[in-house]
């Protein structure tokens, strides 16, 4: 392969390989109370990022498939296993518990960037953590919570799913999200669509994030219309 293939391994996957022996929950996917900080910082929400050293494929699209093991590299800062080389069963892929990861432009560390502009709330391109879920290449649930915990981590709280608006409370005021000029934006954005004839998407003159305004805005604009 020309470049490395990235991908996300459940931790339950690699406790198996590790500890055979021992007792690991039923669980497929990794989302429960047990999924904690320990004291030692690491943090196991159920997937760790990791890099493909060798196997898993067939053909040359890259595609994972369970007809051989893969051997993967974990680099995950956050997780226990960091750094560390695991071969993982060819059935664990087709069982799900390897899956393909999205490329987001911010492997080499540099995240999201900083930014003091009062505007950088509401801007597009969060370094490929896209406004729009269904947008991502390879959708799944590590591939949603990696993309939801980095906006949050720039204070992007609101991101869409289609038609859905998902919320996450940021546990602090954030008074540049909510004020009369932000309102402002979104309602403008909403009277050139209704005016033109058009969807808020083919509206180029201005890149909105996805907010509560906007749902509001389109809500009301389809209620009057009824």
């Amino acid at each position: 392969m020309a470049e490395e293939t990235k991908v996300w391994v459940s931790t339950d996957a690699i406790a198996r390989v590790i500890n055979p022996n021992s007792k690991n929950s039923t669980r497929r996917f990794g989302s429960t109370s047990s999924d904690v900080t320990s004291d030692d910082g690491h943090v196991n929400w159920g997937w760790t990022f990791a890099s493909v050293v060798s196997g898993g494929h067939s053909g040359d699209d890259g595609a994972l498939d369970g007809k051989s093991p893969v051997k993967v590299q974990i680099e995950d800062e956050e997780s226990e296993y960091n750094r560390t080389t695991v071969e993982i069963p060819g059935k664990d892929i087709d069982d799900g518990f390897v899956v393909m990861a999205n490329v987001h432009g911010d492997e080499d560390g540099s995240d999201f960037g900083d930014s003091d502009d009062e505007n950088d709330n509401f801007e597009d391109g969060a370094c490929g953590y896209p406004d729009d879920l269904i947008t991502l290449t390879h959708l799944h649930e590590p591939a949603v919570v990696h993309c939801l915990k980095k906006r949050y981590a720039k204070d992007k709280i609101y991101t869409n799913t289609g038609p859905i608006l998902i919320a996450l409370n940021p546990f602090k005021r954030c008074n540049k999200l909510y004020s009369d000029r932000v309102m402002k934006q979104y309602w403008q954005r909403g009277e050139r669509a209704m005016l033109m004839g058009t969807s808020k998407s083919e509206d180029n003159s201005e890149e909105l994030s996805p907010h509560v305004y906007d749902l509001a805005d389109a809500t009301y604009r389809s209620m009057m219309l009824r």
